[in-house]
């Protein structure tokens, strides 16, 4: 018979396995609804109604929470954060994805943490060991035979490389919102970033607005699911994961977010991918399981300190 706090433990993992599987699902049906909705969607519109749609669900959150206002030098960071891990991030990431295949941008942005501690290693002075070095260079190998597959290469301009831009551009945000996290909590930091981000996309909303009005109801349906869970819904059961497990342990996770899109892909868009996009990306996600363990073996070192 197991214990009483066993018992806990076994109820808090029947609630950490769904919100770890909503956020990993949300997330990789995201590149091939990203895909569909381009059908009828221009980029940078399919973003602003996306966002006008997560937006109404951080207000909502926001307005039951109440949580604290943001101070002045925060708010500020917020909008740093919306304007690149969400506008920028979602402007670059449909742009690229008119010619990169779901499969293929899910392999790309799959190298985010990655991308984020170089980012810390440059700009913050964090430790980087050499094999987490390592594990890097596999992995943006990989990534190079990927966009090697998809129309344009690396060239300056190609969907790959804009791709690749909104991966940067979601890392920074991951490293400005660290000590918002601590201060406000991911759920609430997230829907502040959410409506940050949104200011930037404004502009837009007349032509998404128009688009979306003139879209067909298989499309409607989809940007309806893309600002719901993967904008939203994904980040909150996320958090509630991290704060259960830790991030080591959900970030494991993100691993199945690349096979899984790809076979959404072929299920929804009979999209096949190329022989060379599934090794590079198979190289890439295994530059970034070197990268974390290594991160593992340095989180336990401090732990016996």
């Amino acid at each position: 018979m197991p214990t009483p706090t066993e018992k806990i433990k076994l109820v808090n993992y029947r609630h950490i396995i769904p919100a770890i599987g909503v956020s990993v699902l949300s997330w990789a049906a995201a590149f091939p609804g990203i895909r569909f909705a381009l059908n009828e969607l221009e980029p940078i519109p399919l973003a602003n109604i996306r966002f006008l749609i997560a937006g109404l669900v951080a207000t909502a959150w926001l307005v039951w929470t109440r949580p604290n206002i943001p101070r002045l030098t925060d708010a500020g960071i917020f909008l740093i954060c919306g304007a690149l891990g969400i506008a920028a991030y979602n402007i670059f990431l449909n742009l690229g994805q008119v010619t990169v295949s779901p499969g293929a941008a899910s392999f790309i942005v799959n190298m985010l943490p990655i991308i984020a501690s170089i980012i810390g290693f440059f700009a913050l002075g964090e430790r980087l060991p050499l094999r987490s070095w390592i594990g890097s260079l596999i992995s943006f190998f990989g990534m190079a035979l990927i966009a090697q597959a998809q129309p344009g290469g690396l060239a300056f301009g190609s969907g790959a490389m804009l791709v690749f831009i909104a991966a940067c551009c979601a890392a920074i945000l991951f490293v400005l919102q660290r000590p918002l996290v601590a201060r406000y909590g991911a759920v609430t930091c997230t829907a502040y970033t959410v409506l940050a981000g949104l200011i930037f996309l404004l502009p837009w909303s007349g032509e998404g607005i128009q688009q979306i009005g003139n879209a067909s109801f298989k499309t409607t349906v989809i940007v309806v699911f893309l600002g719901i869970f993967p904008s939203a819904l994904a980040y909150a059961s996320w958090a509630y994961s991290i704060g259960q497990i830790g991030p080591g342990r959900t970030v494991n996770s993100l691993y199945l977010v690349p096979p899984i899109s790809l076979t959404l892909s072929f299920i929804l868009l009979r999209d096949i991918p190329s022989f060379q996009t599934i090794i590079g990306g198979s190289i890439a996600i295994f530059g970034v399981y070197i990268f974390h363990s290594t991160n593992k073996i340095m989180r336990r070192a401090k732990t016996e300190e």
